[in-house]
């Protein structure tokens, strides 16, 4: 999320009263469908944000984003549950409670639906490409193979990865809390937090990934032909095609398509239709709602 426009990156509909002119940590005080919550954010540097944002709606709520410049995620959920929904990429996924993520989107258009009548507290890391290579330049090595292509822009699907919550990030947060540093002091501190809590994220991927095969590359043509075959899913949910007629339209075998797709999105081709029945129903929701 950039910050240099603070309307695309906290939306006006939400009603958030500020309540600090802080350069660069600044806090927001949910009102009307936001009253119970607060958020935190210090800007490390341009492109490099830590989050926090905590309290209780009494219902659901729907708040939409436009124009965000994409950033590599690094969350973690304590409690609460956020749905990000992608609606015109047909693509969404679900933080719940005792949880952390990696995630990166490319698209710039999307919205966030914070659970209601439930307590949320919320974690997190925000990096553009760019930043993160920075803090890698001399180390690429140690990045998994999805990070150095989202870097080096060659990176144009979804990537998400799903952990539970590591213990310490708890104690991470009450330092956050508890610093006693003013000034420049105080945005070091953060800084030093912010790369503790990446550095707990990156572990936990890389021993993941040590337990499963070489990570597969999909080449721009092949994610065409799936993005192809996900928007064909949906538009025939009353008459899904067979796998064989998916396979012919990707122009590849069944095994494969299988394969890639689920290495795209997290699921296989039959395993999307639910998803895609839901997303249908939560748009008509959001419509009913605006």
């Amino acid at each position: 999320m950039s910050t240099k426009n603070k309307t695309a990156t906290v939306p006006q509909a939400l009603s958030l009263e500020k309540t600090s002119p802080t350069t660069s940590e600044h806090f927001w005080r949910g009102n009307n469908e936001l009253a119970g919550s607060r958020f935190a954010m210090m800007e490390i540097r341009p492109g490099f944000e830590l989050w926090h944002y905590h309290g209780r709606f009494e219902r659901d709520v729907l708040m939409p984003f436009q124009d965000i410049s994409p950033m590599i995620t690094f969350s973690f959920c304590f409690s609460g549950r956020f749905v990000h929904d992608y609606l015109s990429h047909i693509y969404c996924f679900e933080a719940i409670p005792g949880s952390q993520q990696i995630s990166f989107c490319p698209f710039p258009d999307f919205t966030t639906n914070m659970t209601g009548d439930t307590e949320f507290s919320r974690l997190g890391v925000l990096l553009s490409p760019e930043r993160l290579m920075e803090c890698f330049d001399n180390d690429m090595d140690a990045l998994s193979p999805a990070l150095q292509q989202i870097i080096e822009k060659d990176f144009h699907a979804p990537f998400l990865h799903t952990e539970h919550l590591n213990p310490l990030v708890g104690v991470l947060l009450e330092q956050l809390w508890q610093c006693p540093f003013r000034g420049n002091t105080r945005k070091r501190f953060f800084e030093g937090c912010a790369l503790q809590l990446i550095m707990l994220q990156l572990n936990a991927l890389e021993s993941g990934e040590a337990k499963k095969s070489p990570l597969m590359r999909i080449d721009p043509v092949a994610q065409k032909q799936l993005q192809r075959i996900r928007e064909l899913l949906e538009n025939r949910l009353a008459d899904p095609p067979s796998l064989s007629e998916l396979a012919k339209e990707a122009a590849m075998s069944a095994p494969k398509l299988n394969q890639c797709f689920r290495h795209l999105y997290g699921t296989t081709v039959f395993e999307l239709e639910p998803r895609c029945l839901n997303t249908c129903a939560s748009n008509d929701l959001i419509w009913q709602k605006t």
